[in-house]
């Protein structure tokens, strides 16, 4: 079980991380930037994911890029052994570290297995 001071420290975190959200969505709204799929996870954890895997790769692109662009980052990349690559670019906003992710899938699709 988690000791109760790590809990509150959790749950302060969370509280400034889901206030960094809020002031993301404003900017989002202000500068026509695309939603994200917004996650503020217990451990110090934010991000935002591309939406829609099922949208043109060009369309998934320039969203990741447009977010990339307004967050003045740098993305990085790996490609998976299933030859899916993931896109990924941290920043630092109200004081809240995070990242920016995408998966992009090869043409054809995802391989089925790794080995």
């Amino acid at each position: 079980m988690t000791a109760p001071a790590d809990a509150a420290a959790r749950l302060a975190w969370q509280q400034q991380a889901n206030a960094t959200v809020g002031l993301l969505l404003d900017a989002s709204v202000e500068h026509g930037l695309p939603p994200l799929s917004w996650v503020v996870g217990g451990l110090r954890e934010l991000s935002g994911w591309v939406i829609g895997r099922d949208v043109p790769a060009a369309e998934h692109q320039a969203a990741f890029d447009a977010w990339v662009a307004y967050l003045g980052v740098t993305p990085s990349e790996r490609t998976l052994c299933s030859g899916v690559v993931w896109t990924s670019a941290e920043f630092v906003v109200g004081g809240v570290e995070g990242k920016i992710c995408a998966e992009f899938a090869p043409p054809g699709g995802p391989k089925p297995r790794c080995s």
